[in-house]
């Protein structure tokens, strides 16, 4: 019960890791005394003006430290896949393999570790821009709360694979 719980969690890890990927909102901003603003993600940037209306384009050249963050959030995103499908198979479909399940864990914690890593990444990076009325906003915080979500996961499988006597050591 506890593993299915588990996997239940790094599901929501999952979903929330993903529209933080696609989600154009990591920082947004507004100058002071305009109607302008403009926001990014990890992939597009686009800007709203009063004359010109709603603008967007891809972020093509990025900084190694963007390329960073990207790179750190991808893997999280891919490590929590890994987790969320060996945990699924050990808990809820065979309820047989007990180093799946700490596989799971393992990759569960390096999951977050790296969500959480790469939108550190992401706050060290915003003072090289310095822009007035710059904020973080909904894809920042979302990479946050994976990362936590990621780590609860691996907790979960731990007590699941401490609690289950079912599975063997195979």
């Amino acid at each position: 019960m506890l593993g299915c719980l588990a996997v239940g969690c790094g599901c929501a890890s999952l979903v929330t890791c993903i529209i933080s990927v696609a989600l154009p909102y990591w920082m947004y901003y507004q100058p002071p005394l305009t109607s302008d603003k403009s926001y990014f993600g990890l992939w597009i940037l686009c800007g709203e003006t009063a004359v010109l209306g709603k603008k967007c384009e891809s972020i093509i050249k990025v900084t190694g430290y963007f390329m960073a963050v990207r790179a750190l959030i991808i893997s999280g995103l891919a490590l929590i896949v890994g987790a969320v499908l060996g945990g699924a198979i050990s808990f809820c479909v065979t309820k047989q393999s007990r180093r799946l399940a700490i596989s799971a864990r393992g990759l569960s914690s390096s999951a977050g570790v790296c969500m959480i890593c790469g939108a550190v990444l992401f706050a060290a990076w915003v003072p090289d821009i310095r822009v007035p009325g710059a904020m973080f906003h909904a894809g920042f915080g979302l990479a946050i709360a994976s990362g936590v979500l990621a780590i609860a996961t691996s907790v979960l499988f731990y007590f699941a694979t401490k609690t289950n006597s079912n599975p063997s050591e195979s």
